[in-house]
C-alpha cells in the first residue's frame, strides 16, 4: 500500500523561491505532494503556484484572504490533509533555507517515530550564511526554550518536521494558539508531553538568498514568552491574566490601598460641577460595553464637564468610540507589573476634581484614582477583595445585581438616580465601510441573511467554552433547516479552532478575517443573530440590538446575562453552574457544565429570537 505524504509550504512574498522549492520536492523518490498556503501575497506567489497547479496533480494551493500567520497556515494545512487522508505531513519553509533532499530522511524516521525533526543542533547539523549573532540568538532561544519548558529537543524552533497523522490529528485537537516560532515551539513540546517519540536528525540550513526574512522582534519576544507560559500553565489554569500581577496586585495592593487611605484627603460631597470627571474602568470589553449607560448618565448630570476614561489596551477602542467621552487616557498594566514606579507617571501633571472608579476587584484601579488627585473618589466595596479604603465613598458591590445595574448604582453616591439601562453602541460610516470590504473579501452578501457564531473565549475562561463539535453541529442543522449562512468570527487566539468548524459546516458558512472591533461591530450590524458565549461580542450585540443566544456555563447570567428584548440565555443547569462571582473563580479546570448544552436547544433559541414573527 502506498503511503501518502504531503509536504505543507506557508508563504508570503515567495515568488523568487516558489518554483525551485516545488521543483526539488516533486523530484524527490517517494510521491511527495505539496500543499502552499499562501497569505495574500503582494508579490504574486499564488499566481505562480497556480499555474503549477494546472499541470500537476501533486501540487495544491489554499488562497487566504490575508496575511494570518504561520500558525495558522500550518493548522489549517493540516486540517486539509488529515481531511484528504495524507499518512504523513512534512512541513517545510519556501525560502531554500531547507533544502528537499532531507525529507527522504525525515519520512524515513517516522517509521520509527512520530515526529523527526530536520535539526542544525545535533552532531552533523549547522547553519550557512548567517553572521555571528543570528548563530548566537539561535542557539541562546533554543537552550533557554529547551529548558524552561523542560523538553529534551535541541532544535526546538526548526521549522523542518515530518509528522505521523496520529500526531497531526493530536494537533489538531490541542488548544495551539501560537504564531511563529513560538507555534513550532508549541508543537514540539505537545508532542513531547504526550509521550509521542521524537528523533532529531541533522541538516545544513542554508540562509535565503532571495526574499526578505520574516523574523521580527515581536516574533522572538512571543517564544520568550511562551516558553514561560508552557512552563507556568498548569500552576495557573484558575487564574486570571497575568500571574504575577495578580498576585502583586493582592499581596502589594491590599496594603499599599489601606495605607494610601489611611493618609489620604477624602471629600465626602462630591464637587456640584467638576470641571474635569476621571471614569475607571480598566477591563474588559464587555463591561466597558456595560458602563456605557452610567457614562451616558454622568454626562447627563454634568454637561460642561469634561469626562475622560482610564482604560487599557484590551477596551481603549470600546470608550474611544463613545460620544460621551472626551479623552481616553490608556494604563499599560504590564509596564506597572514589571516596574510599579511607573503608576507615578500615568497621569502627568494632569489633577482630576471627581474620580469614579467602575473596576470590581483590583487594587491598582483606587491607587490610581488616588494619585488622579480627585479629593472625591468612589468605587464599590467587594467581597473579599479589601480595595475600598482609598475611597471618599462606596457602595457594596452585589452578587445578586446584573453588572449595568450596579454600575448605575454605584452613581446614586452623586446624586444620579432613575437612570436609563439602555445599552447602545455607535457604527460609523468608516466601519460600515471596512466591513463591506471584509464580506466582498470572503465572497459573502451582506443583504442575504447569515448567522454569527463567535465561539472565542477569554484566554483565561476556557471553562466558557462550548465546543467546536457543537458549533459544527448547530451550523449544519441551520444551513439545512433555515437555509442560512453562518459567519464565524475571532481573533487570532481561536483562528485554528474556527477554520476547524468552517471547513466542517461546509459551504455556506464563511471565516472573518480577524479586525478591530469597530470594524467587527459594523459586521455584527448587519447579523440576523449571534450565537456565542458569555463575552464581549455578546454584550456588544445587545448594544447593538442584535438578536442573541448566549451560551452560558460557568457565568451568571442574572450577572452578566444579555440584555435586549430579542436574548436569550441558553444553561445545562448543572448543580455546580454557575460558580463565577468575579470573573475568574472556576470550581474545575473543564468546560463540563458548557458541553451539556445540546445544539438542538441552541437552535430551537436562534429560532425563537429571530423568527418568532415569521412562519418558519
Amino acid at each position: 500500500m502506498t503511503v501518502k505524504r504531503i509536504v505543507v509550504i506557508p508563504t508570503y512574498n515567495e515568488a523568487e523561491n516558489i518554483r525551485t522549492i516545488i521543483a526539488g520536492v516533486l523530484g524527490l523518490t517517494g510521491g511527495f505532494g505539496v500543499l502552499v498556503m499562501d497569505d495574500n501575497s503582494p508579490d504574486g506567489t499564488a499566481g505562480i503556484v497556480k499555474d503549477i497547479v494546472s499541470g500537476n496533480g501533486r501540487v495544491f494551493l489554499i488562497s487566504r484572504p490575508s496575511k494570518l500567520g504561520l500558525g495558522s497556515a500550518y493548522m489549517q494545512g493540516f486540517r486539509w490533509a488529515v481531511d484528504r487522508g495524507y499518512e504523513r505531513v512534512f512541513t517545510m519553509d519556501a525560502d531554500l533555507s531547507h533544502q528537499p533532499r532531507y525529507l527522504t530522511e525525515l519520512d524515513g524516521l517516522l517509521d520509527k517515530c512520530e515526529l523527526s525533526i530536520g535539526s542544525r543542533y545535533v552532531s552533523g547539523g549547522g547553519v550557512e550564511g548567517w553572521p555571528l549573532g543570528r548563530k548566537l540568538l539561535s542557539r541562546l532561544g533554543n537552550f533557554y526554550a529547551r529548558k524552561v519548558i523542560g523538553i529534551d529537543v535541541k532544535d526546538c524552533t526548526s521549522g523542518y518536521m515530518g509528522i505521523s497523522r496520529q500526531l497531526v490529528e493530536k494537533f489538531l485537537n490541542s488548544h495551539i494558539r501560537s504564531e511563529g516560532y513560538s507555534f513550532l515551539i508549541e508543537l514540539k513540546n505537545t508532542a513531547v508531553k504526550q509521550d509521542f517519540k521524537v528523533i532529531e536528525s541533522p541538516i545544513i540550513f542554508i540562509d535565503r538568498k532571495a526574499g526578505v526574512s520574516k523574523i521580527s522582534k515581536k516574533i522572538i519576544f512571543e517564544a520568550v514568552f511562551l516558553a514561560l507560559r508552557l512552563r507556568f500553565s498548569a500552576a495557573s489554569v484558575h487564574e486570571r491574566g497575568n500571574r504575577l500581577f495578580k498576585l502583586a496586585d493582592r499581596y502589594a495592593g491590599i496594603p499599599a490601598v489601606w495605607l494610601a487611605g489611611f493618609f489620604s484627603r477624602k471629600i465626602k460631597t462630591p464637587p456640584e460641577a467638576p470641571k474635569e470627571i476621571l471614569v475607571i474602568k480598566l477591563s474588559a470589553m464587555g463591561d466597558s460595553i456595560l458602563l456605557i449607560p452610567s457614562i451616558r448618565a454622568l454626562r447627563k448630570r454634568y454637561p460642561a464637564s469634561r469626562i475622560s476614561v482610564l482604560c487599557t489596551g484590551i477596551n481603549k477602542e470600546i470608550f474611544k468610540n463613545c460620544s460621551y467621552v472626551d479623552e481616553t487616557v490608556v494604563c499599560d498594566v504590564k509596564q506597572i507589573a514589571k516596574n510599579p514606579f511607573s503608576v507615578f507617571s500615568v497621569f502627568g501633571n494632569k489633577k482630576y476634581d471627581l474620580a469614579v472608579d467602575f473596576d470590581q476587584w483590583l487594587r491598582l484601579s483606587p491607587l490610581l484614582a488616588l494619585l488622579s488627585g480627585a479629593g472625591t473618589r468612589i468605587g464599590f466595596r467587594t467581597e473579599d477583595q479589601f480595595r475600598h479604603y482609598s475611597y471618599s465613598s462606596y457602595i457594596r458591590h452585589k452578587r445578586e445585581k446584573h453588572e449595568v445595574e450596579c454600575f448605575l448604582e454605584l452613581l446614586a453616591l452623586l446624586g444620579i438616580t432613575g437612570a436609563d439601562e439602555k445599552l447602545e453602541f455607535n457604527v460609523s460610516d468608516e466601519a460600515r465601510a471596512r466591513a463591506r470590504d471584509l464580506f466582498k473579501m470572503i465572497l459573502m452578501d451582506d443583504n442575504e441573511p447569515f448567522i454569527i457564531f463567535h465561539p472565542e473565549t477569554p484566554l483565561h475562561g476556557a471553562q466558557r467554552h462550548w465546543p467546536a463539535q457543537s458549533y459544527i453541529e448547530l451550523g449544519k442543522r441551520m444551513v439545512h433547516d433555515l437555509n442560512l449562512k453562518i459567519l464565524v468570527t475571532g481573533t487570532k487566539n481561536e483562528l485554528f479552532s474556527n477554520i476547524k468548524i468552517v471547513s466542517e459546516i461546509g459551504p455556506a458558512a464563511r471565516l472573518l478575517p480577524p479586525a478591530g472591533i469597530l470594524t467587527v461591530a459594523a459586521v455584527i450590524s448587519k447579523a440576523k443573530a449571534v450565537v456565542c458565549g458569555n463575552t464581549g461580542i455578546m454584550h456588544l450585540s445587545c448594544a447593538l440590538h442584535r438578536p442573541v443566544v448566549a451560551i452560558h456555563g460557568p457565568t451568571d447570567p442574572v450577572k452578566w446575562g444579555p440584555r435586549g428584548d430579542k436574548c436569550r440565555v441558553v444553561r445545562a443547569g448543572l448543580e455546580c453552574s454557575p460558580c463565577l462571582y468575579l470573573g475568574f473563580e472556576y470550581n474545575c479546570a473543564q468546560n463540563t457544565c458548557m458541553e451539556a448544552v445540546s445544539a438542538q436547544d441552541v437552535f430551537n433559541a436562534v429560532k425563537e429570537v429571530a423568527f418568532s414573527s415569521q412562519k418558519m
